[in-house]
């Protein structure tokens, strides 16, 4: 049977996919979707399309929609979306064009809608259908750092967001912590465009603390190259997705830690991360001085990559009357 397999494999991997990606302007499904092309690319060849949705092609709209759209000439093997304004065009598409929707986070429309659905495992399904593979968090476009800087350490900052109550004066003081206690690492803190100006102002007035990045300060392909080359990383704990993102890499990663409103799903990510023992909360590094090393490689990309082709040369898609690419 592995050795079928791995023929089937070896025959699908002989031609190009065409994946059309659907973007809806945010930076986070942005990196979602590319994450798991690129993951797919690194398997075998691929052309990767960026479709921007905007005005009428986004959402529910997109089914009356007659305004042009500059679409691939190669139909898709695999439409892929995140964000619920790419929820409809992605069925629109596939049903118009073909090949294999992809749709990744719990969507508002039922789950039978799309071919494959990578869906949170803090999302608690009571029940997993066979097209849902279930993923440790979002997917991401870092990869894992095979040479890592013990000597450089990163703090990545968010802000006020509607889960925690932000406290730039909790940030600040937990920064300070760490970095009085670890003077041989040279720090960086690099904020986002949620971050307070209120933050900026108290880490620059303060004595130098560790170097400033600010968004505008840097294009967009420096912090992900500084992330995969960060032996230690701190994430402020509203920011789910970029907690990930440091775990992918293979960095030590610890968890500046808010205030919470209250416990929901977003919350739990943080939670998931600490009980299995990949991040360590700040109040923990506190009393011991260290960070869990995670004894398990994690990319979720990597593995859904995987799952995705594997299921394509198996004949999932055609035993279970999804339609073929």
């Amino acid at each position: 049977m592995a050795a079928q397999r791995d023929l089937l494999m070896t025959h699908a991997l002989k031609d190009e996919l065409s994946i059309w990606c659907l973007l809806d302007g945010k930076a986070g499904h942005q990196n979602q979707v590319l994450g798991l092309a690129e993951a797919v690319g690194r398997r075998k060849p691929v052309r990767i399309h960026r479709i921007e949705l905007q005005g009428w092609h986004r959402g529910l709209r997109s089914i009356f929609s007659r305004a042009p759209l500059d679409l691939p000439a190669a139909s898709p093997n695999f439409i892929i979306g995140a964000g619920h304004a790419t929820h409809v065009p992605l069925c629109v598409y596939r049903r118009k064009f073909g090949g294999r929707s992809v749709v990744l986070m719990k969507p508002t429309l039922p789950l039978r809608c799309f071919d494959i659905c990578l869906v949170p495992d803090v999302h608690r399904l009571w029940r997993v259908p066979s097209s849902v593979i279930l993923t440790k968090g979002v997917l991401n476009r870092v990869l894992p750092g095979s040479e890592k800087d013990r000597e450089q350490g990163l703090f990545l900052v968010g802000g006020p967001s509607t889960h925690y109550r932000w406290s730039e004066e909790n940030i600040f003081r937990q920064i300070s912590e760490v970095v009085a206690s670890n003077e041989n690492i040279q720090w960086t803190v690099v904020t986002s465009r949620r971050t307070p100006d209120a933050f900026c102002r108290l880490l620059t007035s303060s004595e130098s603390v560790a170097k400033l990045i600010q968004p505008d300060d840097v294009g967009a392909d420096w912090l992900p190259g500084k992330i995969a080359s960060a032996g230690t990383v701190w994430v402020s704990e509203d920011s789910v997705s970029m907690t990930y993102e440091a775990l992918t890499s293979g960095s030590q990663v610890g968890v500046l830690e808010l205030q919470r409103f209250q416990s929901n799903r977003v919350t739990d990510c943080i939670d998931t991360l600490v009980d299995a023992g990949y991040v360590t909360r700040w109040s923990h590094w506190q009393q011991t001085g260290q960070l869990i090393q995670p004894s398990e490689r994690f990319c979720e990309a990597e593995r859904c990559a995987d799952e995705l082709l594997h299921r394509t040369c198996s004949g999932f898609f055609e035993n279970t009357g999804q339609r073929a690419a």
